[in-house]
């Protein structure tokens, strides 16, 4: 039981790399730096984000096979944390490590 556990494990690690290299791309983010402001619209600000960026990742992830779920959260991750740097304002930061420390 050990030894499998042990291969899926190590079949992540190695193809996590190839999950990098494969998602690069440019995308677009249109964003309302007011709405950040308030928290209720804030939160509708970051789900619409999100929901466009977990889309995009869907499409480019969409024929890694089985890993697919595990790329597209990849993705999602890493785009997310770019976003939020590139947003820099605190109310979307804070949304954002709110719902990548689940």
């Amino acid at each position: 039981m050990i030894r499998p556990l042990i291969a899926a494990a190590l079949a992540i690690g190695i193809t996590a790399p190839a999950f990098a290299a494969s998602d690069q791309f440019r995308m677009k983010i249109d964003y309302n730096r007011a709405a950040l402001d308030a928290p209720a619209t804030a939160q509708a600000e970051y789900d619409r984000i999100k929901s466009d960026v977990t889309e995009r990742c869907a499409k480019e992830q969409a024929d890694i096979g089985l890993a697919t779920p595990i790329a597209i959260r990849f993705c999602e991750k890493r785009t997310m944390d770019r976003v939020d740097l590139a947003i820099d304002h605190p109310a979307f930061t804070a949304l954002h490590r709110a719902d990548y420390s689940k």
